[in-house]
């Protein structure tokens, strides 16, 4: 009788174990994430998706992540902050800790944007994750810092981070990017074709952000043997000008996007109107990828541009 019973709540206890695995099944199938969210599968999905073809698709990039009061740059919070509102890629930074860790943040001292002071590469980690993070304002965060791996493992599947050039090597990025298998959510920013073939020598799946700002840039690349597939981005200047427009036209050529860097200038305007018409005049000029500290004003300044019928939006899940 003993073995009966005990046989009875075994057979419940797997009957329920079943019912529970065939809910999380079904949960996982209707689950709708409340991020706004752009994923590859592959490495051909994301060379696709920043690939140009003249369809006015464009790409809004977060700088430093982006900037809101009580969200601090460099951090995994005010990207997800940004993903609750609008899709967009985010560019950011890293630096080494004491011990060789990689941590983000857009300095070499912590000053600006901590409380702590000091240059980072004298802090270890542990002593680094004692500092609060500020706003651009100066406020205090409840906020610590990321290190880049936990950047990369989060960005994978939601995003894509564009890493730029700090104190961080090739090599330590790519041992990262490739421990977590995180290709087609990571790409790295180079400022000229001897840096980007230092990561494509290191691994042919690199994609690059490229600064192209002129002619003799553009040639170089050109002839350095790397595929114009592994340029994502080819940053060309952060205002726009004839020259530009020129290197626009032959990077277009070359199926290449072209992005304006809004931050310098055109998030500085004052009345809020005219900014967002410096943001719509950037993408009407026919730049592709649009990089400012705001990318939740300039996702609403650009609402009525974003164009639907590309088959680029199969990548974005809102």
């Amino acid at each position: 009788m003993l073995k009966n019973i005990k046989f009875k709540i075994l057979n419940r206890n797997i009957a329920l174990l079943f019912f529970i695995a065939i809910f999380i099944v079904i949960m996982a199938l209707f689950w709708k994430s409340d991020l706004n969210t752009i994923d590859f599968k592959n490495q051909e999905e994301i060379e696709d998706f920043f690939t140009y073809k003249n369809d006015n698709f464009f790409v809004i990039s977060g700088h430093r992540g982006g900037e809101m009061k009580n969200y601090p740059e460099n951090s995994i919070y005010t990207i997800k902050k940004v993903l609750e509102k609008n899709p967009a890629i985010f560019e950011v930074d890293a630096h080494l800790t004491k011990d060789n860790i990689p941590v983000m943040i857009h300095d070499a001292t912590l000053d600006r944007t901590t409380t702590c002071i000091g240059k980072i590469k004298d802090f270890t980690l542990n002593e680094i994750k004692k500092c609060k993070l500020k706003d651009k304002k100066g406020n205090i965060t409840n906020y610590n810092i990321d290190t880049l791996e936990d950047m990369i493992v989060w960005a994978k599947g939601k995003t894509i981070i564009n890493l730029d050039v700090k104190d961080v090597s090739a090599k330590q990025k790519i041992d990262l990017v490739n421990k977590h298998n995180a290709f087609t959510s990571t790409i790295f920013t180079v400022h000229n074709a001897k840096q980007a073939l230092e990561f494509y020598n290191l691994d042919k799946r690199t994609i690059f952000s490229a600064w192209i700002l002129d002619e003799k840039s553009f040639l170089e690349y050109k002839s350095s043997g790397i595929p114009w597939k592994n340029i994502a981005i080819a940053y060309v200047g952060y205002k726009i000008t004839d020259e530009n427009k020129k290197l626009k036209d032959l990077l277009h050529n070359e199926d290449v996007m072209t992005m304006i860097a809004a931050a310098p200038i055109y998030d500085k305007i004052k009345d809020k109107k005219d900014r967002y018409t410096s943001y719509q005049n950037i993408i009407k000029e026919g730049f592709d990828i649009l990089e400012t500290d705001y990318p939740i004003d300039v996702a609403k300044a650009l609402k009525s541009l974003e164009q639907t019928n590309t088959t680029k939006q199969q990548y974005i899940n809102r």
